[in-house]
């Protein structure tokens, strides 16, 4: 059962010049830190600080929601 979710990060450091671009890759993971490959979970993105959203996907190829959204359900238990 999905429980909670993981980030991991292509890069450590981003320069805040509008020019540096960061991909996150969000896994969701049971109580037991297990991937849950099945999961569809809606999941909410947020940037504090400096950065901002450029666009976000779960990589469904047949998913038509937006990429401007702050939002997106997870495929295969990946955003």
């Amino acid at each position: 059962m999905p429980y909670k979710i993981k980030l991991k990060s292509d890069r450590k450091n981003l320069r805040a010049n509008k020019q540096d671009l960061c991909y996150i890759t969000v896994e969701i993971l049971d109580s037991r830190n297990n991937f849950v490959p099945y999961a569809d979970n809606l999941t909410n993105f947020e940037v504090k600080g400096k950065g901002s959203i450029a666009a976000v996907r779960n990589s469904n190829p047949v998913s038509i929601e937006s990429f401007r959204k702050p939002y997106r359900k997870a495929y295969e238990g990946r955003c």
